[in-house]
């Protein structure tokens, strides 16, 4: 069984390294399955030049990850391998979309041969297994989304894996790494040495805008010890620029201070960041992390608005936020703020508020700017009657680069009407220009027709 992992593209921004697949490729060579991975953003592939590598490598079985944002580009990919390899190789879709829009999109996608509900490691393994030597009942598989007889069958939910130390390093020899510099504060970790890894994984938290704790479940991490080992073992390939690419990075304050003290004792300097929230630090905790390396920190913050906070069951409050970033300017950490312009009950007065508050009181180093979206499993697509239908039918029918990621989605009433969006546009280039501003030449407008 030779089995092919694919990152499908985002038009626009390679987000970083699909450590998702990393995974999967290791999880599958410890059991001895011929495994390649291919990332098609990072990796700038062609239609062309993706025909030639399916035609090369003639896999058995495809899987491909897709979220919300580039749906569309994974469908692609999934028809262009059915027509390059034929009907019999078996075509595996997960990742967050799958997760909650299978039954749509086995209906819809006829090409598609199963879908992997969740966490994905476990129940992946098994379904290579099983299609390799069909032993035993294919429902017996947990995790997984089928159809039989034209109706959409759900097997029994695949447990998580408590003990993210059972997972080994996600392999980076199944692709050049070399191509593969993080995308994500690439210029403030190192300069062309740059990687990621995941320390840990799930959140304790429930915004509505947010689909993280039903796909991933609770938080859980990697022991400190595993975490250096994974560290030694990055620096030993010449890496010395990391990015954490956890939920939630600080989540448990004594684990992150034991970490910190254990690079410290590593010896070698490295530089690296993370992303958190506004909560979840404080002076002591942020000390140690600088003086372990860390050189910069993302916190989504949202909005400039109370009530809409409160409102997406975010459990933030704007004096926080403040008080991190007054933190972050004490102890000298690069800082980046992500807004998502409007949520429900946003206006044009309370977005330009928004950016009013950020240039006058948190004043971070970097901007993440996007457009809320109603993707399927999130409490912001239930709240407008989004359903993986609706979602389905809306993008087939919009251009592929509207989404800031790079992709169509489904976006809140606010951004019906042209003008108002364009005056928010001009006024946060007016006002917040003088700061990186990160995805924010991507954004363009499209009504929700």
């Amino acid at each position: 069984m030779k089995v092919l992992l694919i990152s499908p593209a985002f038009d626009g921004f390679a987000r970083g390294i699909p450590l998702g697949l990393g995974y999967l490729g290791a999880i599958l060579e410890e059991n001895n399955f011929e495994t390649r991975i291919i990332d098609i953003a990072s990796q700038n592939i062609s239609n062309f030049e993706f025909k030639q590598l399916l035609e090369d490598y003639k896999p058995n079985l495809i899987g491909i990850t897709s979220t919300g944002a580039n749906y569309l580009n994974a469908i692609e990919a999934i028809s262009i391998s059915k027509k390059i390899l034929g009907k019999d190789v078996k075509m595996v879709l997960g990742g967050p979309h799958a997760s909650f829009g299978a039954e749509t999109i086995l209906l819809n996608h006829l090409e598609i041969d199963f879908c992997v509900i969740g966490e994905g490691e476990l129940t992946f393994l098994n379904l290579v297994k099983y299609l390799d030597k069909p032993i035993g009942d294919l429902s017996s598989i947990k995790g997984i989304a089928y159809l039989r007889n034209n109706k959409v069958v759900f097997t029994e939910p695949q447990i998580k894996i408590r003990n993210l130390d059972f997972l080994p390093y996600p392999t980076r020899h199944l692709y050049d790494y070399q191509d593969f510099p993080s995308t994500i504060c690439e210029n403030i970790v190192s300069s062309n040495s740059n990687t990621e890894l995941m320390a840990s994984r799930g959140c304790l938290y429930s915004c509505d805008f947010c689909s993280t704790k039903k796909h991933w479940g609770n938080y859980r991490k990697h022991s400190t010890p595993r975490v250096i080992s994974e560290l030694k073992d990055l620096i030993s390939l010449g890496y010395s620029g990391f990015y954490f690419n956890d939920d939630i990075f600080t989540i448990d304050r004594n684990w992150v201070i034991d970490l910190c003290e254990s690079i410290i004792s590593i010896g070698i300097p490295i530089t690296w960041s993370c992303g958190t929230r506004v909560d979840r630090i404080d002076l002591e905790m942020l000390t140690k992390m600088k003086t372990a390396g860390c050189k910069y920190i993302y916190f989504g913050v949202e909005s400039g608005n109370n009530y809409i906070i409160q409102n997406q069951r975010k459990g933030t409050t704007l004096r926080q936020v403040e008080l991190a970033y007054e933190l972050m300017k004490e102890v000298g950490i690069y800082s980046a703020c992500a807004l998502v312009f409007g949520l429900p009950g946003e206006t044009i007065e309370t977005a330009k508020n928004t950016v009013d508050w950020v240039r006058d009181k948190i004043q971070p180093n970097e901007l993440w700017i996007s457009k809320a979206c109603c993707y399927p499993g999130t409490g912001l697509a239930n709240y407008y009657g989004i359903t993986s239908i609706d979602y389905e039918s809306k993008i087939n029918n919009r251009s592929k680069n509207g989404l800031i990621y790079g992709s169509s989605g489904i976006y809140t009433p606010f951004f019906n009407k042209r003008e108002p969006v364009s005056e928010l546009w001009n006024y946060i280039k007016s006002e917040l220009g003088n700061r990186e501003l990160l995805f924010a030449d991507e954004i363009d407008i499209y009504e929700n027709d």
